[in-house]
């Protein structure tokens, strides 16, 4: 696992130096001080590096969801700054690496199925205290509520994205407050329960 684990921060380095494209498996091994039957024995190429590397940042993102539950208020500020500073920052701190996503899903088919589960997930995370996004209904699932909140999710990303590649024929500003109005609108349409883990409510940032 060491060893797996350094050929990933290797082609960590190397691909946001390099792109993906651009980076070899020779600069991966070369970095890493292992040799390239070193390399072939954790993995096939570079692309099931990448393939880890994207898995686990996506993973990250659906964990900062949590976070959401923690906010001692639910209000149009909280949630705006929660979007500002953790969601919208994190594409900001990952911005060398989003069009990778895009080289995964070409390279491997299902990621639309593993994307599509990360918001399945995050649905989940959400209704432990947001009754907008609880998809069930008396034990059963509610796919229409499932399908809302998966636009819901969609739209928060598709605003991510253009606070990091600028290209609207507006105000970025009015974008951004549309969206967050939009989001703030869908978690507060349902009774809304207590912060979670209260005694870490005051860190719901950190």
């Amino acid at each position: 696992m060491h060893t797996r684990a350094k050929i990933i921060t290797a082609a960590e380095i190397e691909f946001k130096e390099k792109r993906f494209h651009y980076a070899t498996v020779d600069d991966i091994v070369s970095r890493a001080n292992i040799s390239r039957a070193t390399f072939y024995t954790h993995f096939r190429g570079k692309e099931e590096v990448l393939l880890e590397i994207i898995i686990k940042k996506h993973t990250l993102k659906v964990q900062m969801f949590s976070t959401l539950l923690r906010l001692p208020d639910v209000t149009l500020e909280s949630v705006s700054i929660w979007l500002e500073k953790v969601f919208f920052a994190s594409f900001e701190d990952e911005r060398d690496w989003l069009f990778s996503y895009y080289i995964v899903s070409d390279l491997y088919l299902n990621m639309a199925n593993f994307f599509s589960d990360g918001r399945d997930e995050i649905i989940d995370i959400l209704g432990q205290r947001f009754a907008a996004f609880q998809a069930t209904h008396e034990g059963k699932p509610d796919h229409h509520k499932r399908a809302r909140g998966h636009l819901e999710l969609y739209k928060i990303e598709q605003t991510a994205l253009h606070t990091v590649f600028p290209g609207l024929h507006m105000p970025l500003d009015t974008f951004k407050a549309e969206a967050m109005q939009g989001f703030f609108g869908y978690l507060s349409s349902a009774p809304i329960g207590p912060p979670m883990f209260e005694e870490r409510a005051s860190r719901a940032f950190d």
